[in-house]
């Protein structure tokens, strides 16, 4: 009776699988499907063995067949990578009126800023993701590379 406590009680608790443990788990219902329908009981084996609820097994069955059916070998199913943080603010409507802005008011990043009404951080980031790019020569080639150098040259 107390081990039938300790069963469900972790089977209650919620248990984050990683890419190693995923792929365990479709090579254990690999072993027992036929053209890859699980035979009777096998989901309910593989809770039991790898101590998850059995839809958490069904889950990442069903990720697995379609990594394999689009050709994947990794079989990585997992999404807290795509799913987890904070959610980006949205200054796309800032962003685009970027060249409205005075050239004057655009020289350096804080200015842009502070014209656009938005943090140094939050442009900065932006920045570093790629979302635009720095309007003056200085910022797009350094003096001491080739490109530079001949950058500087035609002015």
């Amino acid at each position: 009776m107390n081990d039938e406590n300790e069963n469900q009680e972790n089977l209650n608790t919620k248990h984050n699988l990683n890419n190693s443990e995923r792929a365990s788990i479709i090579q254990f219902l690999l072993e027992r499907s036929v053209n890859k329908i699980l035979c009777h009981g096998a989901i309910n084996e593989a809770a039991e063995a790898f101590n998850v609820h059995r839809s958490t097994i069904r889950r990442v069955w069903q990720r697995g067949l379609s990594s394999l059916d689009q050709g994947s070998t990794l079989m990585d199913a997992s999404t807290m990578r795509k799913n987890c943080g904070r959610k980006k603010k949205n200054i796309q409507p800032q962003l685009y009126g970027i060249e409205q802005i005075p050239l004057h008011r655009r020289s350096s990043l804080r200015s842009t800023a502070s014209a656009l009404g938005v943090s140094l951080s939050t442009l900065h980031r932006r920045l570093k993701d790629g979302d635009f790019r720095k309007h003056n020569n200085i910022y797009v080639a350094n003096k001491n590379t080739p490109v530079g150098k001949s950058v500087n040259i035609k002015k």
